[in-house]
């Protein structure tokens, strides 16, 4: 029998990758393997376990890869559409063409918006269109996509609301 079907034929897929969850070598496992779920009805090889190791993690690699792809083909557009929402928002602020309310109810009138009211919205408009920049892979930290690390679109979040002028 091919070492490989050793693996599919006792079902010990889902063994041998507790096994290496649960730190044991490649060599252990297969010790552990030929002497508690073979019982000498065969034998395997750290070789053959050594390999399909690397090809399963080969496996769910690319696996893994393409749920992300298409989880970001969905959002990515729709992160887009929030980032320009926020960025009209913040546009209207920073021209003090609407009126905040803040959390205890008062609002903020459009004429009184301060400087440091508009300063802010132009800090995170600047900060949109740089993250923006960096998804299309233009600006600086384009390299870093990467990293690994995604966005925190969160700190753009605001419990304010616009009032109308109306």
């Amino acid at each position: 029998m091919a070492a490989k079907n050793i693996i599919k034929t006792y079902h010990l897929e889902d063994r041998i990758r507790t096994l290496k969850v649960q730190g044991l070598s490649d060599e252990q496992i297969a010790n552990k393997l030929n002497s508690e779920d073979l019982e000498g009805k065969d034998s395997i090889s750290q070789p053959t376990i050594s390999r399909w190791i690397k090809k399963d993690r080969k496996l769910r690699a690319k696996t893994a890869q393409t749920i992300v792809d298409d989880y970001m083909t969905d959002s990515i557009p729709a992160d887009l559409k929030l980032l320009d929402e926020i960025t009209a928002f913040h546009l209207n602020v920073f021209r003090a063409k609407v009126s905040l309310k803040e959390k205890d109810g008062s609002v903020i009138e459009a004429s009184d918006m301060s400087f440091n009211d508009r300063r802010i919205a132009a800090r995170d408009i600047h900060a949109i269109v740089q993250t923006k920049m960096k998804f299309m892979g233009v600006g600086a930290g384009a390299d870093d996509l990467d990293s690994g690390s995604p966005v925190d679109l969160s700190k753009f979040r605001t419990e304010e609301k616009a009032v109308n002028d109306d």
